[in-house]
């Protein structure tokens, strides 16, 4: 019975996130704190420090732009619209990739 009532309670809270979600300044918030997540975790959090959020709707992602110490600019792209919780790029591990050796699809 106790199961059942925190089963049933989960999803109504998950529902709840779920229409929330459906509203752009939720939508925005999301996108906000996940990408900060994201930075903290993976860069620390002296690092890259937030400058703005933007829906590019060209892309269907929200563009969330960071600045190092250095003054250089960084945006992370975090989609989906409708719930967004998925960096989906990371400019900063792209880099360490070396597009002077990344040549017809194939890295050499």
């Amino acid at each position: 019975m106790r199961i059942r009532r925190i089963f049933g309670l989960v999803c109504i809270v998950l529902i709840v996130l779920l229409v929330l979600e459906q509203i752009p300044g939720v939508q925005r918030f999301t996108a906000a704190n996940v990408s900060r997540i994201y930075v903290y975790f993976t860069y620390g959090h002296d690092k890259l420090f937030f400058e703005k959020i933007e829906y590019v709707p060209q892309f269907g992602d929200y563009f969330v732009t960071y600045e190092n110490k250095l003054g250089e600019k960084y945006s992370f792209i975090v989609s989906p619209r409708f719930f967004p919780v998925f960096v989906k790029y990371d400019p900063i591990k792209q880099e360490a990739v070396g597009y002077d050796r990344f040549q017809y699809g194939k890295l050499e």
